[in-house]
């Protein structure tokens, strides 16, 4: 399927999670989370079991409405959190993709925040310019896979180049989304988080995927 519009796409999510379910994951990763800091800007731990049945239940409920602006969105994965302190922020970066041709494709991101910062810490997405989107172009000229693919593999990263984005012309939109709000929007979209000033900000992203996982 050609995502290409998708992966320029945005989609908030009120209600993503509830009350009670906030303080489960905020719970949850007081535990799980106590003694881990980032290593680089970015790091995220994968999500614990517990963590993930609550975001793949809300990933469930929200399906339809994130269906409005990514029809081809069957599920999310790939759950992992992170939390920014005084100082710490997430540079622009680009998601990108690893392979349209390779199901599940990752068409998108989603984002929630479980306790946000005392002050800092927004959220912000910067679209490219239609010229930069084609800056690379498969060889075989075809829509479905004319993206820059610059995505960075590893485990503690949000699987994003941030030398991919410097060139690009775009502007930066910054959104507040209090805790429980999900963001979804396409790999396409450079995003960063500002620098928290006061308090920890602590969220969970996910991949959002063209075909349902498995269940179990």
């Amino acid at each position: 399927m050609n995502h290409r519009s998708e992966m320029f796409a945005l989609q908030s999510v009120e209600g993503f999670l509830g009350g009670e379910e906030l303080s489960r994951l905020n719970k949850i990763m007081d535990g799980e989370a106590a003694a881990w800091e980032p290593e680089i800007h970015a790091a995220v731990l994968p999500a614990p079991a517990l963590a993930v049945d609550i975001l793949n239940q809300a990933m469930t409920r929200a399906l339809p409405t994130i269906q409005r602006a990514m029809p081809s969105i069957a599920d999310a994965a790939s759950w992992a959190y992170t939390h920014l302190s005084a100082g710490q922020e997430i540079p622009a970066n680009l998601d990108g993709i690893l392979d349209p041709a390779v199901a599940p494709a990752r068409v998108g991101r989603i984002g929630v925040v479980i306790s946000e910062a005392d002050e800092g810490g927004r959220f912000s997405l910067e679209p490219p310019t239609e010229e930069a989107l084609r800056a690379g172009g498969h060889p075989d000229g075809s829509e479905q896979v004319r993206v820059a693919r610059r995505p960075v593999a590893g485990p503690l990263s949000y699987g994003s180049d941030p030398s991919a984005t410097p060139s690009l012309v775009r502007t930066r939109w910054t959104c507040y989304a209090g805790p429980g709000v999900a963001i979804a929007y396409g790999a396409r979209l450079v995003s960063g988080v500002s620098p928290v000033r006061r308090g920890v900000l602590r969220t969970f992203v996910g991949d959002l995927i063209d075909t349902p996982l498995p269940t179990s």
